[in-house]
């Protein structure tokens, strides 16, 4: 068993590298209090390694690293290592989705058959579209079936099947099902709209005006000794597994074809990034997309707001963008979390106070968490909550 990681303090100039704040961070009693609850769930969850920041009013507030990125290579971790994000890869189709419907490319209540070019029915409401929208906020009925894997799996003229892509209830529109299979729908819809690769349109459209230099697909186009492990606890074996070939393969897409494959470039493990570039994309949908630090508009202020409105109440959902209120009554954040390859990255942030906590692990032991995972996204974002609503 490995014994528990002391948390390395790093100090907070790559973050300034990143994001040209105050030069010192701005502390206050209550990030202090917030740092301590970081560094016990770090120490008992037994975390390899991990990092938060906490952003106020556009300024540094907190910026640390835990741990190492790598338990082979004990490489010290820093907030520019690379994380695959997991979930968090979502919100980016979100915004590539929403840039197009502001140009007139895109209706939010288009058929995606007309932009995917075949026909797409819940065979249960044969009448009724699935629109763009419906993806968004994840009432599309679409689900989760092991086959797939492809957009061609969904088109009824390829695949005889095709239908099976549909939960066995739920009306569209109506029914809420999150899955990562609407967002990587949206992307393909994105590169069928702009003949685009998914990876190359949003690095020209969001990463490049937001300076998000880690921010990749393919990992053999960026400096390896950035790229984190990501570990699972394997009760078995009393120790760590290790999972790093599934998470940084090299990419080939010399026969990529553009809207058909996409499912193979965004889905698993998808979008890296480091959690420096991850604060700042936050720091943009909080400042109604316009970057704060560097004024580059990447959104619209109305569109961000159509992003973050309450789409499904019950779910507290909006576009890809969670909300949640319960675990302060009345004090409302906005947030997303994601988990891969033992790998955990979330952000959450409050409006009314402008304030945001951006985190990323590389693993950790929690029995509490299923299949060796561990509960750092959840116990951040409660320590988050509790420390700043009160």
């Amino acid at each position: 068993m490995i014994k528990k990681i002391a948390f390395v303090a790093v100090a907070a100039a790559a973050l300034l590298m990143c994001l040209p704040v105050s030069a010192k961070p701005k502390r206050d009693k209550k990030a202090e209090k917030f740092e301590k609850e970081v560094a016990a769930i770090v120490n008992d969850q037994e975390i390899v390694g991990a990092n938060v920041i906490l952003l106020r009013d556009n300024d540094i507030v907190l910026s640390k690293s835990y741990g190492v990125s790598n338990l082979k290579k004990g490489t010290e971790m820093t907030t520019s290592h690379i994380f695959r994000l997991g979930a968090v890869v979502r919100p980016f189709a979100v915004v590539a989705t929403m840039q197009l419907v502001e140009q007139g490319k895109i209706s939010l209540t288009g058929d995606i058959s007309d932009y995917l070019g075949f026909k797409v029915r819940n065979p249960r409401y044969p009448d009724l579209p699935i629109t763009i929208k419906m993806l968004l906020t994840n009432t599309s009925t679409i689900g989760e079936p092991k086959e797939f894997l492809s957009i061609e799996y969904m088109n009824p003229d390829k695949n005889p099947d095709a239908a099976n892509i549909f939960r066995p209830t739920g009306k569209p529109g109506v029914a809420y099902f999150a899955t990562g299979r609407n967002a990587l729908i949206l992307a393909a819809i994105v590169e069928k709209v702009t003949g685009q690769r998914y990876d190359e349109y949003l690095k020209a459209n969001v990463f490049e005006p937001l300076e998000l230099e880690g921010a990749i697909f393919d990992p053999g186009k960026t400096d390896r000794t950035l790229l984190t492990a990501g570990y699972n606890w394997s009760q078995d074996k009393n120790d760590y597994l290790v999972n790093v070939a599934n998470i940084y393969k090299n990419h080939d897409w010399s026969d990529y074809e553009i809207g058909e494959d996409t499912f193979k470039l965004a889905g698993t493990p998808g979008l890296g990034m480091s959690t420096n570039d991850l604060a700042r994309f936050v720091a943009t949908m909080m400042n109604g997309g316009v970057c704060p630090f560097n004024q580059a508009r990447i959104l619209s202020a109305a569109s961000v707001q159509e992003i973050l409105r309450l789409q499904v109440h019950k779910k507290r959902s909006g576009m890809f963008f969670g909300t949640n209120s319960t675990d302060v009554e009345g004090y409302t954040v906005y947030l997303s979390t994601g988990v891969t390859y033992g790998l955990s990255t979330m952000f959450a942030f409050n409006l009314e106070d402008n304030i945001a906590v951006i985190a990323s692990c590389t693993g950790g032991k929690n029995p509490e968490a299923p299949k060796g995972r561990n509960t750092f996204n959840r116990d951040v974002r409660k320590a988050f909550v509790t420390v700043y609503a009160n």
